[in-house]
């Protein structure tokens, strides 16, 4: 839940400093929004805000594609790694030591991998530090040599490395503790009916940008999580409001931070978002919406960002009749990741030639000689994604 006293007191922060800085104005009107619809009052003795001087930075990638640098203070990190040793504690973690290895890359100076390797390191847990394998031999070998019970693993690689040629390779893991979104059905559908001896949990909704902004409440299901008591949730929804109740994406506010830049960010995600009159929220993550969508490449360390607005401004480009639609379908071929266009149009196309275009031009060198175009109709496309229609969906 956002906590009134730490929400009414970022408020009141950036209502001084709107004074003298318009950086702070959006923020502001933001934050004391919330503070009335939920009619919290504003005049609770609700401390100062400061942040400690120490910082530690980090690049991402996140939503938008495009790398960026990140300065967390230090203070902001305590709170961020609280918040996953209590997640271990609802899960039941904490009662005897465990030793875990972070599959996470650590190419990017990851604030996933730094976040789980300190909250882990508080509880007392044996590490394995190997960050990102590009052999899931290789990771099952160091696991059972080491009597690993426990791996913390980006949903998007699981299927890279839990394969069926590695059924029965895994004999000491017990748990997979996801991190960021959440795993497909199909992902979730497969590693159960292949490694039914391990158990497969959310550990925190999170990411890099905003540290966690949700924890497990494992007494219903695994895509509901309560919100910390630093973060106040909205959703975007159909229509273009915003709200505390409904569906729609993902926004996400910090509280307690002299810096206004996290405040209504985008994750990418959409969730259902709950919130009751004291404040308390749960949010249901049901994945990335169609703004982007992460994969990985064959391999653990070979995460890509796939925004939907490339995809489209490249393919306006390529002279398409007019009125297509499409859905791209993430598909493993042979070990390969292929990206399928499957476009939904009535008029005649040379689906070769678009093919051969796209390997040879598309703007992101990674997916180049991995795209296949495919002509669909409407029936086919519902087949393809029943109910709404998305324009982007992982099939491995």
């Amino acid at each position: 839940m956002v906590a009134q006293n730490i929400l009414v007191a970022t408020a009141n922060f950036y209502s001084i400093r709107a004074k003298d800085d318009p950086r702070y104005e959006y923020p502001r009107d933001v934050l004391t929004g919330a503070i009335q619809q939920l009619r919290f009052s504003a005049h609770l003795n609700s401390g100062v805000i400061k942040n400690s001087s120490e910082f530690i930075v980090l690049r991402t990638s996140g939503t938008t594609g495009e790398p960026k640098l990140l300065r967390h203070p230090m203070d902001f990190h305590a709170a961020v790694v609280e918040s996953g040793v209590q997640a271990l504690s609802r899960n039941g973690m904490l009662e005897n030591p465990h030793v875990c290895m972070i599959a996470i890359s650590r190419g990017r100076l990851s604030g996933g991998f730094l976040f789980i390797y300190e909250v882990v390191r508080q509880s007392g847990w044996s590490i394995l530090l190997t960050g990102a394998s590009d052999d899931s031999e290789d990771v099952s070998n160091l696991c059972n040599k080491f009597s690993v019970d426990t791996i913390f693993m980006a949903p998007n690689v699981i299927s890279a490395v839990f394969t069926k040629d590695m059924i029965g390779q895994f004999n000491t893991v017990k748990n997979i503790l996801y991190i960021g979104e959440v795993p497909s059905t199909s992902i979730m559908k497969r590693f159960m009916a292949d490694f039914p001896h391990i158990r497969l949990k959310p550990f925190c909704y999170s990411s890099n940008d905003t540290g966690p902004l949700g924890i497990p409440k494992f007494d219903s299901d695994d895509y509901t999580y309560d919100v910390p008591d630093n973060v106040l949730l909205e959703v975007e929804t159909a229509d273009g409001n915003i709200a505390l109740n409904g569906t729609g994406n993902i926004l996400v506010s910090v509280m307690g931070l002299e810096d206004p830049k996290l405040i209504r960010f985008k994750v990418g995600d959409v969730g259902i978002l709950a919130t009751k009159e004291d404040g308390s929220q749960t949010i249901d993550v049901q994945g990335r919406g169609d703004i982007s969508v992460k994969f990985h490449l064959d391999t653990v360390g070979g995460s890509v960002i796939l925004q939907k607005s490339v995809v489209l401004d490249f393919l306006q480009e390529c002279a398409l009749p007019k009125g297509w639609d499409i859905i791209i379908n993430i598909v493993n071929r042979n070990d390969r990741t292929i990206l399928e266009m499957n476009i939904i149009s009535d008029i005649i196309f040379d689906e070769n030639v678009l093919t051969h275009k796209l390997n040879d031009e598309f703007p992101v060198l990674q997916l180049r000689g991995r795209m296949l175009v495919k002509k669909i109709d409407d029936e086919q496309a519902a087949e393809l994604s029943p109910g709404k229609r998305r324009f982007f969906i992982k099939s491995y």
